[in-house]
């Protein structure tokens, strides 16, 4: 079996073990309205309430940096280098999501609560940008472990 088909087996099975569903309820339920005037507040709980674990298991280095330009978010900068011979990847995104829209949604359905009906994911950020997050770094996470049993 190569590196790509373990990496792979390993990412199938995060969906299948709950992995994946527990890990983004916690990120959807981490408030980060980009309209609301906490949000620099909310985006700093948000890199280190809900980043900064699967960050520093995947041996990043993160620095959380102020915005700049005055009253806009936080930066949230993390740094890998196994070897500076290797050629860069970054992975960008933002944590902060469109107003909660309360009331605005189907009946039973919370904005900054993950809900599942049938084979549709419901939660603020849960496709813009808190999953992508999610899935870019646990995809990086299933590579690295099964490239680090190779090299080994």
């Amino acid at each position: 079996m190569t590196l790509l088909d373990r990496a792979l087996e390993k990412s199938e099975n995060l969906f299948s073990d709950g992995e994946f569903i527990t890990k983004l309820s916690s990120l959807v339920s981490l408030v980060t309205d980009s309209k609301n005037s906490m949000s620099n507040d909310d985006l700093t709980n948000y890199y280190s309430k809900g980043l900064l674990g699967i960050l520093v298991e995947l041996g990043i280095q993160t620095k959380i940096i102020d915005n700049p330009i005055k009253n806009c978010p936080p930066f949230l900068i993390g740094t890998r280098i196994e070897s500076p011979k290797l050629k860069t990847i970054l992975l960008y995104g933002h944590g902060d999501t469109v107003p909660l829209q309360q009331g605005q949604w189907n009946d039973g359905i919370c904005p900054n609560e993950l809900k599942i009906i049938g084979e549709k994911i419901y939660g603020r950020g849960v496709a813009d940008n808190k999953g992508q997050h999610l899935i870019n770094l646990l995809a990086l996470r299933s590579i690295l472990k099964n490239a680090q049993k190779t090299w080994v």
